[in-house]
């Protein structure tokens, strides 16, 4: 094996902060709710508001595991309308109560790094979600998904903030 075999076959180091991000590698999606950081907040900490709205439109999720500690395994099925399980393997790195969020998506094909934050506006929180992909050609590859993806959990999240009692 050649010195570029190696570099390909090893991905890159994962970003500690969401500065400086390689744009090949990052997809950005951000929303603002109508609640405060301080309801939204609590809606990724407990599992059983974060099963209920986890995912893209019509997926139904199985948690399998979820630690919510710096280093916990998250461990989730999520079941697409088709029937296809997708499994998920995750770990928290960061827990930044109650502003940032630091999970690494674990996964040879396309692992990732994301970071959500929340930033309070008032009444309004600005949700945003930066994913930072190991590979390029897996961003690239996963953009078109991903993008409408995270548009979709967004509203499902929105849809949910406004059914839950405050």
């Amino acid at each position: 094996m050649n010195e570029n075999d190696h570099t390909r076959t090893r991905p890159p180091e994962r970003p500690d902060e969401p500065v400086n991000l390689p744009e090949d590698r990052t997809i950005r999606s951000s929303r603002t709710l109508q609640a405060t950081r301080a309801r939204v907040w609590p809606l990724f900490e407990n599992r059983a508001d974060l099963v209920a709205w986890w995912g893209p439109s019509g997926f139904v999720n199985t948690f399998e595991e979820f630690d919510f500690n710096p280093g916990g395994a998250w461990k989730l099925v999520m079941h697409a309308p088709d029937g296809s399980a997708y499994p998920m393997n995750k770990r928290f790195i960061r827990i930044e109560a109650p502003h940032q969020l630091v999970i690494d998506h674990i996964d040879e094909a396309h692992g990732f790094r994301m970071f959500i934050r929340l930033h309070e506006h008032g009444e309004t929180t600005r949700l945003e979600w930066i994913m930072v992909f190991d590979r390029a050609e897996e961003a690239a590859k996963v953009r078109p998904f991903v993008e409408a993806a995270n548009e979709q959990n967004f509203d499902r999240l929105a849809d949910y903030l406004f059914r839950k009692p405050s």
